[in-house]
């Protein structure tokens, strides 16, 4: 059932998304999406049991928020890359995309046993908003998009 609060939240923000547009600056959507993702996690690390549409509105921003990081960075790396490299960047970040999970579940199953769910859904949710954070202040991403083919 949450992952189709996650998915439901996907399709609104690949829909949102095409109807705005996002802010000129692709990084800053891309940036925005992964800080709500943070938030949305936070949210379903935050929901007691007795809560749990709490949880589902958690799953559901980081949906749509995940349409919003996505869809902007695949047309960053497409304006950004030559044409002639453009699938092996691709295939690149989606093989290193697909090979950290199963290190994030390798992390996830021991730290869930020994700390709770909830605290792995809260901790991981921080790291997820610390990355967006820190990222704001790095100028080569900030700058990612002049770096134009």
């Amino acid at each position: 059932l949450m992952d189709s609060f996650w998915g439901g939240g996907i399709i609104l923000g690949g829909v949102l998304l095409g109807v705005w547009g996002g802010f000129k600056r692709k990084i800053v959507t891309a940036l925005l999406g992964v800080f709500g993702i943070g938030v949305g996690v936070i949210l379903v690390g935050a929901a007691p049991s007795w809560a749990i549409g709490l949880a589902f509105g958690g799953m559901f921003i980081s949906g749509v928020m995940m349409a919003f990081s996505n869809g902007p960075l695949t047309a960053i790396i497409q304006s950004a890359v030559r044409p002639d490299m453009q699938g092996r960047v691709m295939s690149l970040v989606g093989s290193l995309s697909t090979a950290v999970s199963p290190l994030g579940l390798l992390i996830a199953g021991p730290f869930s046993d020994a700390f709770g769910v909830r605290t792995w859904y809260w901790i991981s949710g921080g790291i997820t908003l610390l990355i967006a954070v820190v990222t704001w202040f790095i100028p080569a991403v900030m700058n990612v998009e002049s770096n134009r083919k």
